[in-house]
Order: structure tokens, then sequence, then C-alpha cells
């Protein structure tokens, strides 16, 4: 069974990992560093391992986190491709009671499922 918190961080670490740092992907995601590394460490805790080495000049993934990596890599970037799609949709008139606009439950996952890392 799914659970709320297993999503949580998986955007923030693919951008870390894409921008080789934490600074990097802080400015990708519109977030501040300290927010960053905050939600790397709670999915590290989450997951019982490191996700990446760091010194205090570079940042790079761990064998597990270069692993994990890998695996989760593509089904965000499917999220980031069915959020895209939605967005698309949003002004086209579907069903009986078609809102106009975009729907605001679905703000925080635009936020960090829309172009991971970039």
């Amino acid at each position: 069974m799914l659970r709320q918190d297993q999503f949580e961080g998986l955007a923030v670490f693919v951008a870390v990992a894409q921008a080789s740092g934490f600074s990097a992907a802080a400015v990708r995601l519109g977030i501040s560093p300290s927010a960053v590394s905050q939600a790397v460490r709670n999915l590290e805790e989450r997951l019982g391992f490191p996700l990446f080495n760091r010194t205090t000049r570079s940042v790079s993934l761990t064998e597990a986190g270069q692993r994990y990596f890998d695996r989760i890599l593509p089904c965000i970037e499917e999220l980031s491709a069915a959020t895209e799609e939605l967005d698309e949709n949003a002004d086209q008139p579907s069903g009986l009671g078609h809102r106009h606009g975009p729907h605001p439950g679905r703000q925080g996952v635009r936020r960090h499922f829309r172009h991971p890392g970039r």
C-alpha cells in the first residue's frame, strides 16, 4: 500500500543528483538550499542509507544513491510528463462540471515534478 511520505524528497533528490550540488538544485527548484538539504536528509533517514558523498567542495552519489537514482528517474520523468499533459488540457472543457483554470490541488505536484532537475 502506498504511503503519502514515500514520495517526499524524490524530486529534490533527483535535482541534487542532476545538478551535482545542493545550491544549484535549490536554484532550479526555487527553494532554499537548507530546504533541499533537509529534504535529502529526511529521505536518507527514511531509506536508511546515504545517497550522497558530501565534501566541502563536491557532492556525488554513493553507489546505493546511483542505483536508486537510476531506478527512480524514469518514474519522476513519467510523473512530470503526466503533469504537463494535465496542464496542457486544463483549459479544455470535459464532463458536466468543468472548472476553468488549474486545479488547486495540483500546485504542489507541479512545483516538484515539472522538469525534475532542470
